[in-house]
């Protein structure tokens, strides 16, 4: 059995070598997209490339940028980021002395990491040694899973939901209902964990069968308050945005103008949606919005929903759903499968269905194949090249 030490040591070593060998020997050896970093910087006041540059792409620099400057009124780009994971490195920057990069990195880092661990420790109190094992595997070979060291939104959201489901199946519902309240001011899909947050709990009021209906019934109301605090954090997220933009939807005003296209007519409509995107598209293999890459990756995706749903627990399989399904019909599919690292049920069942005592080839077969995808991601990634 793989002890913690041994287990945090793994994870380590492992973003030891993406982010101290990795990531400076693609940014030195692959070519750089000079075009696509000047049109993604042009609000920044630090555009010389330097050491920190392949840490601070794309939506790291917008993260980066907010957690200096903050938000500010009308649309743009960056009011489309939830607040919480700027904020926190606003709030820890002193520590670093200001260097906003070394303090994204050790924060998401440090997320990840636990995150990682109430994944693994999941995963083996509910199927056991060798799906945790497999799963934790397949986590950290996925193609885009490489999100979660660097400077992204991803490795707080993941810790939080992985916090969220290690103890709302447990029913310490206190714990649960904290981390439920920071979802959604983390990112839009952590909106949803009010619906999984009440699916949870009627899921373990109907294990435990046997309480007598009054003791129920009190229990119950006990209980309400905890189920309430991920409305409490959508509120506070309306809150901080009024306050700071002057709009408290702006949040979701502000996609209007992004290129992603994310709306709630999307989602009523799912059926034009989907035949847009897959037959009024002119596709191409990785583009912004017109991703062969991404649809192939969705129909696989929603071909394991029906074995996610068979396996695991029905609450595992609506979040899959929602966090899975949803960014594919919300909008143009742009960095679906950067979304898609974000359903950790997606590994549960790549760990049940080809763990090493099952099918041993296979499943080295498919490490193989996603460490190499991720390799080719990371290194276009940091050299300012499209992935998500």
């Amino acid at each position: 059995m793989l002890n913690k030490r041994n287990l945090i040591i793994l994870l380590v070593a492992y973003k030891l070598f993406l982010l101290g060998l990795f990531i400076p020997l693609a940014y030195n050896l692959a070519p750089f997209y000079e075009a696509s970093y000047q049109e993604n910087t042009v609000f920044s006041d630090d555009e010389l490339l330097n050491t920190r540059s392949p840490y601070k792409t794309w939506d790291s620099y917008n993260f980066l940028y907010i957690a200096k400057k903050g938000y500010s009124e009308g649309h743009n780009k960056f009011n489309v980021l939830f607040p919480l994971f700027p904020v926190l490195i606003k709030f820890f920057l002193p520590i670093f002395n200001g260097n906003a990069v070394a303090c994204g990195i050790l924060l998401s880092n440090i997320f990840s990491l636990i995150g990682m661990l109430y994944f693994y420790y999941l995963a083996r109190r509910y199927f056991n040694q060798a799906i945790a094992l497999a799963s934790l595997f397949m986590l950290l070979a996925f193609p885009t899973s490489f999100y979660l060291s660097i400077i992204y939104s991803e490795s707080l959201f993941f810790m939080l939901v992985m916090m969220f489901f290690y103890y709302a199946f447990d029913r310490k519902y206190l714990p649960a209902a904290i981390s439920a309240f920071f979802l959604p001011l983390t990112r839009l899909t952590g909106i949803s964990i009010a619906l999984l947050f009440l699916v949870i709990y009627f899921e373990n009021l109907k294990q435990d069968y046997n309480i007598k209906l009054p003791a129920l019934f009190k229990k119950i109301k006990i209980d309400a308050l905890y189920l309430l605090f991920p409305v409490f954090g959508f509120i506070a997220l309306l809150v901080f945005f009024y306050f700071t933009t002057g709009n408290a939807f702006e949040w979701l005003d502000s996609q209007k103008i992004y290129i992603a296209r994310h709306s709630v007519g999307n989602i009523l409509n799912p059926i034009t949606t989907l035949y847009n995107n897959f037959f009024r598209t002119r596709l191409v293999l990785h583009g912004y919005t017109n991703s062969i890459i991404d649809r192939t990756v969705f129909i696989l995706f929603v071909s394991s929903l029906f074995f996610i749903f068979r396996q695991q627990r029905f609450s595992l399989f609506l979040y899959a759903f929602l966090t899975g399904l949803l960014p594919g019909i919300s909008g143009n599919m742009m960095s679906y499968t950067r979304y898609l690292s974000m359903v950790f049920p997606l590994y549960y069942f790549l760990g049940i269905n080809f763990n090493i005592e099952k099918k041993r080839t296979v499943f080295f077969l498919l490490l193989m194949v996603f460490l190499l995808i991720q390799g080719v991601f990371l290194a276009r990634h940091i050299n300012y090249y499209w992935v998500g």
